[in-house]
């Protein structure tokens, strides 16, 4: 059975084969006002899991805008290749991260485990991170993006 506890009203732990699916409905209503970003670092779209393709697509609809940070080699993009940049492999991690309105959201365990944290100076600091790396990797060569 998928658990959900909080240690405080600021840190929130999903535990099961459903947290994934739970934080991508946080990130829906997290950034339901127009303008708002999703940062995806080290992310993969060959590891989509079930209902994810449909979660973002809910996500896109409000307007929110995506950005992820993929592994240099990987040219799998499920969506517009300009919302990607890939990082040398040395720097890459297999635990996503993901940054969003005040939030940052850290899987563990293959996504078993997902720690939320509802701080704005971390959230903050986390998307500087993702910038400053963002500006430093070349955009991607054109191709065609896949479809779940």
């Amino acid at each position: 059975m998928p658990a959900q506890s909080w240690i405080d009203d600021h840190i929130r732990v999903l535990d099961g084969d459903d947290a994934y699916a739970q934080v991508l409905d946080d990130v829906f209503h997290a950034t339901r006002q127009a303008g708002s970003e999703v940062l995806f670092f080290c992310s993969d779209d060959r590891a989509t899991r079930p209902g994810e393709y449909d979660a973002e697509k809910r996500i896109r609809a409000n307007g929110t805008r995506f950005r992820s940070l993929i592994e240099e080699g990987n040219d799998f993009t499920r969506w517009p290749r300009k919302e990607y940049r890939q990082i040398p492999k040395e720097y890459f991690n297999h635990n996503l991260q993901i940054i969003y309105g005040d939030k940052v959201a850290q899987m563990f365990d293959g996504g078993q485990t997902i720690l939320i944290i509802h701080n704005a100076p971390l959230a903050t600091t986390a998307r500087n991170i993702f910038d400053l790396l963002w500006s430093l990797m070349p955009a991607m060569a054109k191709g065609k993006a896949e479809r779940g």
